[in-house]
Protein backbone atom coordinates (compact mmCIF):
# COMPACT_ATOMS: atom_id res chain seq x y z
CA UNK A 1 0.00 0.00 0.00
CA UNK A 2 1.24 3.71 -0.92
CA UNK A 3 1.32 5.83 2.30
CA UNK A 4 0.11 9.23 2.37
CA UNK A 5 -2.35 9.21 -0.16
CA UNK A 6 -5.95 7.08 -0.20
CA UNK A 7 -6.20 4.09 -1.19
CA UNK A 8 -9.60 2.92 -0.70
CA UNK A 9 -13.16 3.74 -0.12
CA UNK A 10 -13.51 2.81 3.56
CA UNK A 11 -16.79 0.79 4.37
CA UNK A 12 -17.49 3.83 6.73
CA UNK A 13 -17.62 6.11 3.83
CA UNK A 14 -20.13 3.92 1.80
CA UNK A 15 -23.84 4.49 1.81
CA UNK A 16 -26.36 3.13 4.67
CA UNK A 17 -28.27 0.98 2.31
CA UNK A 18 -24.77 -0.08 0.61
CA UNK A 19 -22.83 -0.97 3.78
CA UNK A 20 -26.66 -2.96 4.52
CA UNK A 21 -26.41 -4.78 1.49
CA UNK A 22 -23.17 -6.02 2.82
CA UNK A 23 -23.58 -7.24 6.06
CA UNK A 24 -26.42 -8.96 4.88
CA UNK A 25 -24.23 -10.71 2.25
CA UNK A 26 -21.32 -11.12 4.80
CA UNK A 27 -22.20 -12.05 8.35
CA UNK A 28 -19.80 -11.93 10.67
CA UNK A 29 -18.91 -15.53 11.81
CA UNK A 30 -16.19 -17.20 13.69
CA UNK A 31 -15.82 -20.38 11.43
CA UNK A 32 -12.87 -20.94 9.22
CA UNK A 33 -13.66 -21.42 5.56
CA UNK A 34 -15.47 -24.47 4.38
CA UNK A 35 -16.12 -25.78 0.84
CA UNK A 36 -19.80 -25.87 0.15
CA UNK A 37 -21.72 -27.09 -3.29
CA UNK A 38 -23.08 -23.39 -4.10
CA UNK A 39 -20.16 -20.68 -3.76
CA UNK A 40 -22.77 -18.17 -2.45
CA UNK A 41 -23.18 -20.15 0.88
CA UNK A 42 -19.63 -20.94 1.42
CA UNK A 43 -18.92 -19.47 5.60
CA UNK A 44 -15.95 -17.10 5.63
CA UNK A 45 -13.45 -16.39 8.14
CA UNK A 46 -13.32 -12.71 9.68
CA UNK A 47 -9.76 -12.74 8.71
CA UNK A 48 -10.78 -13.52 5.01
CA UNK A 49 -13.68 -11.20 4.98
CA UNK A 50 -11.10 -8.35 5.77
CA UNK A 51 -9.05 -8.94 2.99
CA UNK A 52 -12.53 -9.21 0.62
CA UNK A 53 -13.53 -6.30 1.79
CA UNK A 54 -10.09 -4.28 1.51
CA UNK A 55 -10.05 -5.45 -2.13
CA UNK A 56 -13.37 -4.40 -2.90
CA UNK A 57 -12.82 -0.69 -1.21
CA UNK A 58 -9.76 -0.36 -3.41
CA UNK A 59 -12.07 -1.39 -6.17
CA UNK A 60 -14.65 1.21 -5.49
CA UNK A 61 -12.43 3.85 -4.94
CA UNK A 62 -10.99 3.19 -8.84
CA UNK A 63 -14.17 3.28 -10.04
CA UNK A 64 -15.06 6.71 -8.16
CA UNK A 65 -11.23 8.06 -9.74
CA UNK A 66 -12.35 7.17 -13.47
CA UNK A 67 -15.42 8.43 -12.85
CA UNK A 68 -17.33 5.28 -13.72
CA UNK A 69 -21.17 5.81 -14.13
CA UNK A 70 -21.59 2.57 -11.77
CA UNK A 71 -19.71 4.43 -8.72
CA UNK A 72 -22.28 5.19 -6.05
CA UNK A 73 -24.48 1.80 -7.19
CA UNK A 74 -24.99 -0.34 -4.48
CA UNK A 75 -22.26 -2.99 -4.42
CA UNK A 76 -23.92 -6.05 -6.40
CA UNK A 77 -24.30 -3.75 -9.19
CA UNK A 78 -20.61 -2.23 -9.60
CA UNK A 79 -19.21 -5.77 -10.89
CA UNK A 80 -19.00 -5.27 -14.41
CA UNK A 81 -16.67 -6.51 -16.42
CA UNK A 82 -15.08 -3.11 -18.07
CA UNK A 83 -14.52 -2.00 -14.82
CA UNK A 84 -12.90 -5.20 -13.46
CA UNK A 85 -10.71 -5.21 -16.16
CA UNK A 86 -9.51 -1.71 -16.34
CA UNK A 87 -8.96 -2.19 -12.33
CA UNK A 88 -6.69 -4.85 -13.06
CA UNK A 89 -4.61 -2.84 -15.84
CA UNK A 90 -4.17 -0.07 -13.41
CA UNK A 91 -2.64 -2.50 -10.51
CA UNK A 92 -0.05 -3.19 -12.74
CA UNK A 93 1.25 0.13 -13.36
CA UNK A 94 4.32 1.02 -10.59
CA UNK A 95 2.76 4.48 -8.17
CA UNK A 96 5.43 6.55 -6.57
CA UNK A 97 4.53 8.48 -3.77
CA UNK A 98 6.68 10.15 -0.82
CA UNK A 99 10.35 8.60 -2.73
CA UNK A 100 8.94 4.87 -2.46
CA UNK A 101 7.74 3.03 -5.74
CA UNK A 102 4.83 0.50 -5.21
CA UNK A 103 3.44 -1.55 -7.89
CA UNK A 104 1.26 -4.97 -7.69
CA UNK A 105 2.92 -8.12 -9.07
CA UNK A 106 0.64 -10.27 -11.47
CA UNK A 107 0.22 -12.95 -9.30
CA UNK A 108 -1.27 -10.17 -6.43
CA UNK A 109 -3.35 -8.78 -9.23
CA UNK A 110 -4.72 -12.79 -9.21
CA UNK A 111 -5.68 -12.51 -5.90
CA UNK A 112 -7.01 -9.34 -6.01
CA UNK A 113 -9.70 -10.24 -8.96
CA UNK A 114 -10.37 -13.56 -6.89
CA UNK A 115 -11.49 -11.77 -3.66
CA UNK A 116 -13.67 -9.69 -6.28
CA UNK A 117 -15.21 -12.75 -7.66
CA UNK A 118 -15.96 -13.70 -4.20
CA UNK A 119 -17.70 -10.27 -3.11
CA UNK A 120 -19.58 -10.55 -6.44
CA UNK A 121 -21.01 -14.22 -5.61
CA UNK A 122 -21.62 -13.12 -2.50
CA UNK A 123 -23.69 -10.31 -3.18
CA UNK A 124 -24.91 -11.18 -6.54
CA UNK A 125 -25.60 -15.23 -6.22
CA UNK A 126 -27.75 -15.44 -9.41
CA UNK A 127 -24.99 -13.32 -11.73
CA UNK A 128 -22.62 -14.56 -13.99
CA UNK A 129 -19.43 -14.38 -13.37
CA UNK A 130 -17.20 -17.07 -15.56
CA UNK A 131 -15.83 -13.87 -16.97
CA UNK A 132 -14.15 -12.65 -14.14
CA UNK A 133 -12.91 -16.28 -13.04
CA UNK A 134 -11.29 -15.85 -16.79
CA UNK A 135 -9.45 -12.92 -16.11
CA UNK A 136 -7.98 -13.77 -12.81
CA UNK A 137 -6.27 -17.10 -14.62
CA UNK A 138 -4.82 -14.79 -16.77
CA UNK A 139 -2.84 -13.59 -14.04
CA UNK A 140 -0.60 -16.49 -12.72
CA UNK A 141 -0.55 -16.70 -9.30
CA UNK A 142 3.03 -17.08 -9.49
CA UNK A 143 5.12 -15.18 -11.65
CA UNK A 144 8.78 -13.61 -12.13
CA UNK A 145 7.78 -10.62 -14.31
CA UNK A 146 9.12 -7.58 -14.08
CA UNK A 147 7.26 -4.59 -12.72
CA UNK A 148 6.09 -2.24 -15.70
CA UNK A 149 8.05 0.76 -15.12
CA UNK A 150 5.51 3.97 -15.25
CA UNK A 151 4.33 5.27 -19.36
CA UNK A 152 6.54 8.88 -19.39
CA UNK A 153 4.45 12.11 -20.47
CA UNK A 154 7.05 12.01 -24.11
CA UNK A 155 6.57 8.04 -24.47
CA UNK A 156 2.60 8.86 -24.14
CA UNK A 157 3.20 12.17 -26.48
CA UNK A 158 5.00 9.87 -29.09
CA UNK A 159 2.39 6.98 -28.77
CA UNK A 160 -0.11 9.69 -29.81
CA UNK A 161 1.92 11.23 -32.27
CA UNK A 162 2.30 8.06 -34.25
CA UNK A 163 -1.28 7.01 -33.87
CA UNK A 164 -2.48 10.04 -36.04
CA UNK A 165 0.77 9.76 -38.18
CA UNK A 166 0.27 5.98 -39.27
CA UNK A 167 -3.75 7.42 -39.18
CA UNK A 168 -3.46 9.81 -41.78
CA UNK A 169 -1.39 7.47 -43.78
CA UNK A 170 -3.99 4.63 -43.55
CA UNK A 171 -6.86 7.04 -44.61
CA UNK A 172 -5.03 8.77 -47.67
CA UNK A 173 -4.17 4.96 -48.74
CA UNK A 174 -8.08 4.54 -48.41
CA UNK A 175 -8.98 7.45 -50.25
CA UNK A 176 -6.92 6.71 -53.07
CA UNK A 177 -8.12 3.30 -53.38
CA UNK A 178 -11.58 4.81 -53.11
CA UNK A 179 -12.83 2.77 -50.40
CA UNK A 180 -15.89 3.74 -49.05
CA UNK A 181 -16.09 2.78 -45.60
CA UNK A 182 -18.35 5.15 -43.93
CA UNK A 183 -16.21 5.08 -40.37
CA UNK A 184 -12.82 3.05 -41.03
CA UNK A 185 -10.62 1.78 -38.22
CA UNK A 186 -8.45 4.69 -39.17
CA UNK A 187 -10.53 7.26 -37.94
CA UNK A 188 -10.56 5.40 -34.61
CA UNK A 189 -7.36 5.39 -34.60
CA UNK A 190 -6.40 9.03 -35.13
CA UNK A 191 -8.93 9.94 -32.49
CA UNK A 192 -7.05 7.92 -29.72
CA UNK A 193 -3.68 8.92 -30.92
CA UNK A 194 -5.13 12.79 -30.31
CA UNK A 195 -6.48 11.73 -27.00
CA UNK A 196 -3.27 10.44 -25.58
CA UNK A 197 -1.45 13.59 -26.75
CA UNK A 198 -3.77 15.30 -25.35
CA UNK A 199 -3.40 13.85 -22.26
CA UNK A 200 0.40 13.40 -22.07
CA UNK A 201 0.57 17.73 -22.66
CA UNK A 202 -2.33 19.09 -20.18
CA UNK A 203 -3.06 18.22 -16.65
CA UNK A 204 -6.67 16.74 -17.21
CA UNK A 205 -8.35 13.55 -16.57
CA UNK A 206 -9.78 11.78 -18.78
CA UNK A 207 -13.52 12.39 -17.27
CA UNK A 208 -12.33 16.06 -17.92
CA UNK A 209 -11.37 15.92 -21.34
CA UNK A 210 -14.56 13.34 -22.51
CA UNK A 211 -16.88 16.50 -21.00
CA UNK A 212 -15.40 18.88 -23.48
CA UNK A 213 -18.12 20.27 -25.79
CA UNK A 214 -16.69 22.04 -28.97
CA UNK A 215 -17.60 26.00 -28.93
CA UNK A 216 -18.55 25.67 -24.89
CA UNK A 217 -15.82 24.08 -22.58
CA UNK A 218 -13.51 23.99 -26.18
CA UNK A 219 -13.00 27.23 -27.33
CA UNK A 220 -11.73 27.30 -30.97
CA UNK A 221 -10.18 30.67 -31.50
CA UNK A 222 -11.69 33.44 -34.39
CA UNK A 223 -8.65 34.61 -36.30
CA UNK A 224 -6.78 35.97 -36.93
CA UNK A 225 -5.84 34.07 -32.89
CA UNK A 226 -4.98 30.83 -32.93
CA UNK A 227 -5.17 29.55 -29.88
CA UNK A 228 -7.43 27.18 -28.80
CA UNK A 229 -8.56 27.09 -24.96
CA UNK A 230 -10.54 24.96 -22.86
CA UNK A 231 -12.91 26.36 -20.21
CA UNK A 232 -14.13 24.20 -17.38
CA UNK A 233 -15.99 25.73 -14.40
CA UNK A 234 -15.55 24.96 -11.51
CA UNK A 235 -18.03 22.68 -9.49
CA UNK A 236 -17.92 19.41 -6.91
CA UNK A 237 -16.68 17.15 -6.63
CA UNK A 238 -13.98 17.00 -9.13
CA UNK A 239 -13.75 20.84 -10.68
CA UNK A 240 -13.44 22.61 -7.33
CA UNK A 241 -11.36 25.28 -8.54
CA UNK A 242 -12.14 25.63 -12.07
CA UNK A 243 -10.02 24.52 -15.24
CA UNK A 244 -9.50 27.50 -17.91
CA UNK A 245 -6.17 26.79 -19.78
CA UNK A 246 -4.53 27.17 -23.07
CA UNK A 247 -4.07 24.17 -25.35
CA UNK A 248 -0.85 23.77 -26.44
CA UNK A 249 0.27 25.00 -29.52
CA UNK A 250 1.91 22.02 -30.90
CA UNK A 251 -1.09 20.44 -30.92
CA UNK A 252 -2.91 22.89 -32.99
CA UNK A 253 -2.26 21.27 -37.10
CA UNK A 254 -3.75 17.69 -35.04
CA UNK A 255 -6.46 19.17 -33.72
CA UNK A 256 -7.14 21.08 -36.52
CA UNK A 257 -7.05 18.43 -38.99
CA UNK A 258 -9.05 15.74 -36.47
CA UNK A 259 -12.09 18.97 -36.63
CA UNK A 260 -12.01 19.09 -40.19
CA UNK A 261 -11.71 15.87 -41.31
CA UNK A 262 -11.83 13.31 -38.58
CA UNK A 263 -14.62 14.24 -36.71
CA UNK A 264 -17.03 14.27 -39.57
CA UNK A 265 -16.85 11.17 -39.84
CA UNK A 266 -18.07 9.70 -36.70
CA UNK A 267 -22.27 9.86 -37.10
CA UNK A 268 -22.45 11.64 -33.74
CA UNK A 269 -21.00 14.47 -35.27
CA UNK A 270 -24.65 15.27 -36.91
CA UNK A 271 -26.34 15.89 -33.75
CA UNK A 272 -23.65 16.25 -31.31
CA UNK A 273 -20.86 19.10 -30.00
CA UNK A 274 -18.75 16.84 -28.16
CA UNK A 275 -15.61 16.96 -28.75
CA UNK A 276 -14.80 13.48 -28.59
CA UNK A 277 -17.25 10.67 -30.51
CA UNK A 278 -17.75 7.30 -30.35
CA UNK A 279 -18.20 4.36 -33.66
CA UNK A 280 -21.67 3.68 -31.86
CA UNK A 281 -23.46 7.24 -32.77
CA UNK A 282 -22.83 8.67 -29.17
CA UNK A 283 -20.50 10.73 -27.52
CA UNK A 284 -17.09 8.78 -25.98
CA UNK A 285 -17.25 7.91 -22.51
CA UNK A 286 -15.03 7.30 -19.94
CA UNK A 287 -14.79 3.00 -20.10
CA UNK A 288 -14.10 3.41 -24.35
CA UNK A 289 -11.43 6.39 -24.37
CA UNK A 290 -9.81 4.23 -20.88
CA UNK A 291 -9.97 1.07 -22.85
CA UNK A 292 -8.55 2.65 -25.92
CA UNK A 293 -5.52 4.50 -24.29
CA UNK A 294 -4.82 1.09 -22.44
CA UNK A 295 -4.99 -0.72 -25.79
CA UNK A 296 -3.08 1.69 -27.72
CA UNK A 297 -0.25 2.24 -25.02
CA UNK A 298 -0.01 -1.46 -24.40
CA UNK A 299 0.82 -2.16 -27.89
CA UNK A 300 2.62 0.35 -28.95
CA UNK A 301 4.68 1.33 -25.98
CA UNK A 302 4.39 -1.83 -24.22
CA UNK A 303 3.15 -0.19 -20.96
CA UNK A 304 -0.54 0.88 -19.37
CA UNK A 305 -1.96 4.35 -19.50
CA UNK A 306 -4.55 6.29 -18.13
CA UNK A 307 -3.93 7.01 -14.71
CA UNK A 308 -0.26 7.26 -15.69
CA UNK A 309 -1.23 9.94 -17.79
CA UNK A 310 -2.00 12.39 -14.81
CA UNK A 311 1.06 12.02 -13.64
CA UNK A 312 3.01 12.79 -16.87
CA UNK A 313 1.19 16.13 -17.39
CA UNK A 314 1.58 16.84 -14.12
CA UNK A 315 5.61 16.61 -14.60
CA UNK A 316 4.77 18.48 -17.95
CA UNK A 317 3.49 21.16 -15.65
CA UNK A 318 6.91 20.93 -13.53
CA UNK A 319 8.63 21.26 -16.45
CA UNK A 320 6.64 24.47 -18.01
CA UNK A 321 7.43 26.28 -14.85
CA UNK A 322 3.76 26.40 -13.47
CA UNK A 323 4.18 27.12 -9.64
CA UNK A 324 4.36 24.28 -7.07
CA UNK A 325 1.24 25.07 -5.13
CA UNK A 326 -0.85 25.88 -8.38
CA UNK A 327 0.11 22.75 -9.55
CA UNK A 328 -0.64 20.88 -6.27
CA UNK A 329 -4.47 22.84 -6.31
CA UNK A 330 -4.57 21.99 -9.81
CA UNK A 331 -4.50 17.78 -9.67
CA UNK A 332 -5.90 18.08 -6.12
CA UNK A 333 -2.80 16.58 -4.64
CA UNK A 334 -1.95 16.85 -0.81
CA UNK A 335 1.33 18.83 -1.26
CA UNK A 336 3.75 20.34 -3.98
CA UNK A 337 6.30 17.48 -2.84
CA UNK A 338 3.36 15.17 -3.39
CA UNK A 339 3.20 16.61 -7.49
CA UNK A 340 6.85 16.06 -8.10
CA UNK A 341 6.76 12.47 -7.37
CA UNK A 342 5.03 12.07 -10.87
CA UNK A 343 7.65 12.62 -12.75
CA UNK A 344 8.55 12.16 -16.48
CA UNK A 345 10.83 13.01 -19.23
CA UNK A 346 9.55 15.45 -21.28
CA UNK A 347 10.40 19.29 -21.21
CA UNK A 348 8.38 22.07 -23.30
CA UNK A 349 11.32 22.76 -25.66
CA UNK A 350 10.92 19.54 -26.58
CA UNK A 351 7.41 19.14 -27.73
CA UNK A 352 8.29 20.82 -30.90
CA UNK A 353 11.26 19.31 -32.04
CA UNK A 354 9.28 15.55 -31.47
CA UNK A 355 5.71 17.08 -33.07
CA UNK A 356 7.61 17.91 -36.32
CA UNK A 357 9.74 14.45 -36.14
CA UNK A 358 6.43 12.35 -36.02
CA UNK A 359 4.95 15.14 -39.53
CA UNK A 360 1.76 15.43 -37.38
Amino acid sequence: MTVGRKVTLPFSEWSEAAQKQWRDAFPRTQFAVKRAPDPSKRVISDKYLDNILQSVEMFFLFQEDVESPLAGLLPAQRFNRADVTLFALDLLVPRTDLGKETGVEPQSINTFLNRLLAAAIRLDPKGKYGWLRRLARKYPSKSAEKKVAPLTSRQLYEVGLAAMRDARVELAARKKARCNDAQPAAIVLYRDGLLCAYLALMPLRIGELLSLEIGNSFILPDPPLTTISVDIPASEPKHRIGINQDVPIQLNNATNHYLNHIWPLFRASKTSNCLWLATNGTSLDYQGAYAAVTRLTQRRAKKSAPHDARRAAADTAVRAGVPRSRSAARFQHSSPQMRDTYASEIVTSEIAPITRRFGV
